[in-house]
């Protein structure tokens, strides 16, 4: 614990310690600390403000530091003291400071009370479920993994983040159960995340295999697992991107633009040549050119707007207006006349976000032998000038 975070905590136990029942401030006061600050924080608030709201808890948490203390000085095993009991049944109290006062509680107790934690997990309408699974996190005894790991499974998404957030405690203990619920697709993305939050890059070899068949609606969230787990991931993504399987090559092309730098654009720009059929590859390269805005790889991605694929060359013109200056108008204006609307509607987002250094561009394209292209110039041009009288050049061609 820093010495920030141990200040803070004596000057809240101070407070706590010279509180009346009636001195509203203070209470105030500690409700927004409460709010907003760490779980160690939150924990010597939460224990003051039990207090004095419920006189029972000043009890039972001496009751609770009589037992620690015990435990530790004659190191034997102890059952789990009575005073557990109003912790256990206050992780399903409405007021969240009493339920963070019960998971510090339990967590001073430790190994002997993990069993009845479990067994409030197995109560489906207990609203203590999520703070028994925090409060277990905290404990860490392995002995709960498995029914942690089943929870990624509960139809409430707030157990099974709390599930998750639990497991993660575990580290790389937890790792074999968590990469075990990828292939259950009921658990699969509060899998992926929890693995994001482990952080182990052993992982990555199974969270890519998953990404291959997960819903394309649903990557960003290996995509943000990956960023978790961070560098050490790498070496596990570069040996993917060598995959003869396309969709393997493609997540690791995705996976590996949410860590890359500068350094890595030549690595998207051979991914952006990919010969792949479906041209997943192509387009995840273009996406990690985008984030990068590197200028080295606008004569790439030119090169990709034509591409025989809507989903690359929509992907490479919008990279295209991330990378490139006004050198790029030309291609990002002929997109206007593409065969595919998604392509067309990046191309004039593009345009759009260039702004007027665009128009005199567009003003060329309102004589353009397509008629596509003259009318979504024109339609772009209106946009960017926000001009209600517009040319009358403009207004005639507007379809």
């Amino acid at each position: 614990m820093d010495s920030e975070i141990a200040l803070k905590i004596q000057v809240i136990r101070r407070v706590g310690a010279s509180l009346r029942a009636d001195d509203t401030s203070a209470i105030y006061f500690l409700k927004r600390v409460f709010a907003y600050q760490n779980e160690d924080v939150k924990d010597a608030v939460a224990v003051v403000l039990a207090v004095w709201s419920h006189p029972e808890f000043k009890q039972a948490l001496t009751d609770v530091a009589a037992f620690v203390w015990e435990r530790e000085n004659v190191s034997v095993a102890m059952v789990v003291p009575p005073c557990a009991s109003l912790f256990l049944q206050s992780l399903g109290n409405s007021e969240r400071y009493l339920q963070q006062c019960a998971i510090y509680a339990l967590v001073q107790i430790g190994s002997p009370v993990v069993s009845d934690l479990l067994e409030v997990l197995t109560r489906a309408e207990d609203n203590g479920r999520g703070f028994a699974a925090s409060a277990l996190g905290r404990i860490g005894d392995p002995v709960a993994i498995p029914t942690l790991t089943n929870l990624l499974r509960d139809r409430k998404k707030t157990i099974r983040d709390c599930a998750g957030a639990a497991l993660a405690r575990y580290g790389s203990s937890a790792l074999p159960a968590v990469v075990e619920e990828l292939k259950d697709e009921r658990s699969r993305m509060a899998a992926v995340e929890t693995l994001g939050w482990i952080g182990d890059a052993s992982a990555a070899p199974a969270l890519l295999q998953s990404m291959q068949t997960a819903n394309p609606d649903r990557t960003w969230e290996y995509w943000k697992a990956f960023q978790r787990i961070g560098l050490n991931a790498r070496p596990f993504l570069l040996e993917a991107m060598q995959d003869p399987y396309e969709f393997r090559r493609a997540s690791a092309v995705r996976a590996l633009g949410a860590l890359a730098g500068e350094a890595d654009v030549p690595l998207f720009l051979t991914a952006l040549q990919d010969a792949g059929r479906f041209g997943r590859v192509r387009v995840n390269a273009a996406h990690a050119l985008m984030r990068l805005q590197d200028a080295s790889a606008v004569p790439a991605l030119r090169a990709a707007c034509r591409d025989r694929l809507a989903d690359v060359r929509e992907s490479a013109v919008t990279a295209l207006g991330a990378c490139g200056g006004p050198e790029i108008l030309p291609d990002v204006i002929q997109r206007l006349g593409d065969s595919n609307f998604r392509v067309q509607q990046a191309a004039s987002s593009v345009l759009m976000a260039i702004g007027k250094a665009a128009i005199p561009s567009l003003e060329q394209a309102l004589s353009d032998p397509t008629e596509t292209v003259r009318n979504a110039a024109s339609k772009t041009l209106r946009v960017i000038e926000e001009d209600v009288e517009s040319p009358k050049r403009i207004r005639m061609y507007d379809a």
